[in-house]
């Protein structure tokens, strides 16, 4: 018998850029082992994912990399060039 509050393994969906691909390649079998849930990644371009992500797509969470503020890269904060 489950304590309450425990719930049985479950399956996540992740939506996630190409840009996150090496983290979440990283991170999705760790957290698999250390919980197991079960993780579903899809990778997509930019463009594709925001499509999918606005057409209602089904995920449990959306992951992209983050694109970077140009006030931010001139206050000296945001690293490489800014785009």
């Amino acid at each position: 018998m489950l304590s309450p509050g425990v719930v049985g393994a479950v399956e996540i969906t992740v939506l996630a850029s190409m840009g996150v691909m090496s983290g979440v390649r990283d991170v999705a079998p760790a957290f698999e082992r250390a919980t197991g849930h079960k993780v579903v990644v899809t990778f997509e371009a930019g463009p594709s994912l925001m499509q999918k992500v606005n057409a209602g797509a089904p995920a449990d969470l959306v992951t992209h990399y983050p694109r970077r503020d140009r006030r931010s890269h001139q206050a000296g904060q945001g690293g490489g060039q800014p785009r």
